[in-house]
């Protein structure tokens, strides 16, 4: 590795710093407005539960106030968490840009399956992502988190977090296509829908979902991030050290 890669790795993982801080605010303000989101979907799937079972006459009669907040605030709350969730995606695809960039640069002689473009578009092609995207996340992690051979007289070398990433990497993809599923199931669905109290009880289940899966693709992305930035900062200490 010549010294202008080492130092277009350290530029990297500097920029990589900043995209992570980014993602971290923007997941944690999500995760805050769905832990007030989705009790308030449950409790209106209970309601039309109620309904349901006994009749339009018991809508007046559990029809109060949580109802009445239910209705005032979740459009605004989100159209907040769209914003929110598109600032995340945004940092966590400049994220995942830059790892492919320094996984490419890091072991040129062994090159990684997905070009770093291609890693970004296979994001946005559904059902296809659900087994692509892993393959991508556990490339990257694998390039990284290559374990050079040690002497003959040494330990073997360990990557913390190395057993990790397959499962993280699936787990991304299939939360990703959960939730992709989610979203294409309630967009096709008429605005009547909403109004009938026994598809409004599926499509408040399915908003509801759509908040729990995201919190867990999130909490998923973050610990990849976590594990990888890591070794990626392991690599480039055993670099200065041994000249890797």
């Amino acid at each position: 590795m010549t010294g202008e890669e080492g130092v277009q790795l350290e530029a990297l993982l500097g920029k990589m710093v900043w995209y992570r801080r980014g993602f971290l605010v923007a997941a944690a303000l999500t995760l805050l407005f769905y832990t007030i989101l989705i009790p308030f979907y449950l409790y209106s799937a209970w309601v039309q539960y109620v309904v349901v079972k006994t009749g339009a006459t018991a809508m007046t009669a559990i029809n109060g106030r949580l109802i009445a907040i239910v209705m005032l605030w979740a459009p605004p709350i989100e159209d907040i968490l769209i914003l929110l969730r598109l600032l995340a995606l945004v940092f966590w695809l400049s994220w995942l840009w830059s790892a492919a960039r320094f996984a490419w640069t890091l072991e040129p002689e062994k090159r990684l399956h997905f070009y770093p473009v291609a890693t970004l578009i296979l994001w946005f092609v559904p059902v296809i992502n659900v087994i692509a995207m892993p393959l991508a996340l556990n490339d990257i992690a694998r390039t990284v988190m290559r374990e050079p051979q040690p002497a003959s007289d040494a330990a073997p070398l360990t990557m913390p977090g190395k057993a990790d990433m397959l499962w993280l990497s699936g787990a991304i993809g299939l939360l990703h296509g959960a939730s992709d599923a989610l979203f294409f199931y309630l967009a096709k669905v008429p605005i009547s829908d909403f109004q009938d109290p026994l598809k409004g009880l599926n499509l408040t289940h399915a908003a509801a979902g759509i908040g729990v899966v995201t919190l867990l693709m999130l909490l998923a992305m973050d610990a990849y991030i976590r594990k990888l930035t890591l070794a990626q900062e392991i690599r480039l200490a055993r670099r200065h050290l041994s000249g890797e």
